[in-house]
């Protein structure tokens, strides 16, 4: 299959940043608020802590910034039984971590709050229950109506496994033979890197995001939302779900996405309206060459 504008890859935890805005959404509408316990929006679960006077908060999921594992999750092979989020948060699921360290073990708050940076899918998974309990809706269905239909991002979903796999560029790469082969890993936590998405979707919800940045209004996100997301509550670098660099009019906001089979990265400029979006079938980082001939081509500055 020749790939074209409209081939969507996995976007791995560029599904991060994408979540960030839906709970910012929800939070403009009063139904989430970054600063509280987490636990008073889970309905059928709740994250067991034993910091008890440390209760975790949305923002800190969002920031890694909660002291939670694992890091990452495995996946399931496409020809298998999808495990489900509930059987991952109560670590019902079979090999859904990395083997070593903090890699793999039950989703829990490893250390106090708040008190470093470790990042880790197993808050997203937190997250995404958060938001399916408020909503009371699937996350896929909930995102749908928050952020990826109101930005325009047509070609974009979280539907895990896929239902339309037309026009989709099947992964590559020995990771993903090694862990069951198949053309892509089905990813029940969706909201860490569950996203399907294309480069041209990702351009249009960057260009959201700049355009409410300069203040402008009557857009789908909110220059109050906008200033929140690129805002790094505990450092210089780390947004609500997105990273950042520089400051003032050099203020730039990025993410990477690895899933078994691909690789995907985006940056973009605040203020000049630059981006670039680049996603590959490949689960290679060899991106460098590619954004170094971009500059070039069009004089940017490194």
């Amino acid at each position: 299959m020749q790939v074209d504008t409209s081939t969507q890859f996995q976007a791995g935890s560029i599904s991060k940043p994408v979540t960030a805005l839906g709970v910012l959404e929800l939070c403009a509408d009063g139904k989430l608020d970054l600063d509280s316990d987490v636990n008073r929006y889970l309905k059928t679960w709740q994250l067991a802590s034993k910091f008890t006077n440390n209760p975790v908060t949305l923002r800190e999921l969002l920031c890694h910034r909660a002291g939670m594992v694992p890091r990452s999750f495995a996946g399931e092979r496409e020809a298998g039984r999808p495990h489900t989020l509930d059987e991952a948060l109560n670590n019902h699921a079979w090999f859904y971590g990395w083997i070593s360290g903090h890699y793999f073990g039950t989703v829990e708050a490893k250390y106090p709050p708040g008190s470093r940076y470790l990042y880790s899918a197993g808050g997203y998974a937190v997250v995404q229950k958060a938001m399916e309990d408020v909503t009371a809706e699937p996350f896929e269905t909930a995102m749908a109506g928050l952020v990826l239909k109101p930005v325009g991002m047509s070609r974009s979903h979280f539907q895990q496994p896929p239902q339309d796999t037309n026009d989709i560029a099947r992964g590559y790469g020995w990771m993903l033979t090694l862990f069951g082969g198949g053309r892509w890993r089905v990813l029940p936590e969706k909201a860490m890197g569950g996203l399907w998405t294309t480069p041209q979707d990702i351009a249009r919800l960057i260009i959201a995001v700049q355009k409410a940045k300069s203040g402008e209004v009557g857009g789908p996100i909110s220059p109050a939302i906008a200033n929140e997301y690129l805002t790094a509550p505990y450092d210089g670098w780390q947004g609500i779900g997105i990273r950042l660099t520089g400051s003032g009019e050099n203020l730039k906001f990025y993410h990477d996405g690895a899933n078994f089979g691909y690789f995907a990265r985006f940056g973009a400029d605040v203020s000049n309206g630059r981006a670039w979006v680049i996603m590959s079938n490949g689960q290679k980082n060899k991106f460098g060459p590619i954004t170094k001939s971009i500059a070039r081509e069009f004089g940017w500055a490194p």
